[in-house]
């Protein structure tokens, strides 16, 4: 037992050093040792059909030629992905870069905990996430989380730059980077990261003018996220077919109230009627065919707005229909 107890003792602190001397590679090898063996057990599959219209778009396989406009994520990101689909399509890039964002994701995630954490609690809290998350996370493929969790990749490394006195460039620019780069493939995720994530992080901060120099990071990052949108609107709009379906996938946001079926869809004055539509074309919006645009035209769908009434007791519309 003695031997035994020596050898793990001088194993974990050959581990240490090692770990230490080379925290990036470290930090690589074990996420890939895990991740692999998460693939060898579990399925990996899309959680929703976005991502598989992502997928085919951008494959070609919707279309015939590989496209970049992949509806809820980046063009910039659908153009890489359209180059690669160019060069072959015997390999499935979008599922490829979701996963290498995983990977790539909880290599940093590791390597930021323990730059700020001593190596045991470093190691204890990425085992914890690890397994809370990603075995569900993996199983459930979504352009979504792997944003989320880029994000939180890009914001542990961004906030480990501030812990040394003196701020460590690199990994602050590369933070950045990662956090820009997670809100081209979901900007709300990214949102939803900065703000959950900023309360806890900056009250630690005891130096006023590093919580400024951060909180300012971290808002330019957030404008970021919402210019985002509108840039990806301007490339939309230079091609007349995806400027229509763009036009139809931001036109009546109200249809995904709470209000709009006790208010429209089983109204008993039945609104939609004044519009012009019949009861088969309610079923037919409703079931999202919407390629008559004589009869289910933006404009013609807000017509329906003035309909759907706001309560003032939101929970009360949420929950109870007539």
């Amino acid at each position: 037992m003695e031997n035994l107890s020596a050898f793990v003792k001088k194993s974990a602190t050959l581990f240490a050093v090692w770990f230490r001397r080379r925290p990036m590679l470290a930090s690589f090898l074990i996420c890939s040792i895990l991740l692999g063996s998460v693939s060898l057990f579990f399925e990996i599959r899309y959680q929703t059909i976005d991502d598989f219209f992502m997928n085919a778009s951008s494959s070609g396989y919707i279309g015939g030629t590989p496209d970049e406009h992949l509806i809820y994520t980046h063009f910039i990101i659908g153009l890489v992905l359209k180059f690669f689909y160019q060069v072959t399509d015997s390999v499935n890039w979008h599922g490829a870069y979701l996963c290498l964002t995983h990977l790539a994701s909880w290599t940093i995630i590791l390597f930021g905990l323990s730059s700020m954490l001593r190596l045991r609690y470093s190691l204890f809290m990425f085992i914890y996430l690890f397994v809370t998350f990603q075995i569900y996370f993996f199983q459930n493929l979504q352009f979504t989380t792997t944003a989320a969790l880029a994000a939180l990749a890009g914001f542990t490394l961004f906030f480990s730059a501030w812990q040394g006195p003196v701020l460590n460039s690199k990994r602050f620019i590369a933070g950045i980077f990662i956090m820009l780069f997670a809100a081209m493939i979901r900007p709300d995720s990214v949102t939803l990261i900065i703000i959950l994530s900023s309360p806890v992080a900056l009250i630690h901060i005891k130096d006023y003018k590093k919580f400024l120099k951060i909180a300012a990071a971290t808002a330019g990052v957030l404008a970021f996220t919402f210019v985002l949108p509108y840039i990806d609107k301007v490339y939309y709009y230079k091609d007349a077919d995806w400027k229509v379906y763009y036009e139809r996938r931001h036109t009546g946001i109200f249809v995904q109230t709470s209000a709009f079926h006790p208010m429209v869809v089983i109204a008993p004055d039945k609104p939609y009627r004044k519009i012009g539509w019949s009861d088969n074309d309610l079923r037919l919006f409703n079931s999202y065919f919407h390629e008559m645009p004589e009869i289910f035209s933006p404009d013609k769908v807000n017509q329906l707005e003035p309909y759907v009434k706001k309560s003032p007791f939101q929970l009360k519309t949420f929950l109870i229909s007539t």
